[in-house]
């Protein structure tokens, strides 16, 4: 366990360092893996996403909006789908569905 009562396993990270580069100053600052979908999904132009927030997505959920991502909530996976579709059909954008 580390400072930080986090768990790093000495593993490549996405940059190509090691996580044990990573000094503890730095992990308050470091992005997180919803921090970084959200920034891919910023950078491939994604505006809005339809989804169904659960236990293990919930932090992605919380970060959407940091990144300028709109996120339309359904009541289940099915209606995501259905929601993003009609979202493409209406405005010729694609609706990005998640679950």
């Amino acid at each position: 366990m580390s400072a930080d009562n986090v768990t790093y396993l000495d593993v490549a990270t996405i940059s190509g360092g090691r996580l044990s580069d990573i000094k503890s100053e730095q992990r308050a600052t470091a992005l997180k893996g919803a921090e970084l979908l959200a920034k891919s999904l910023q950078f491939e132009g994604v505006d809005v996403v339809f989804g169904y927030p659960g236990g293990a997505n919930l932090e992605i959920f919380d970060v959407l909006r940091n990144y300028g991502i709109r996120c339309i909530r359904v009541e289940h996976e099915q209606g995501a789908a259905h929601a993003a579709q009609g979202y493409a059909r209406a405005t010729g954008n694609l609706g990005s569905r998640r679950h």
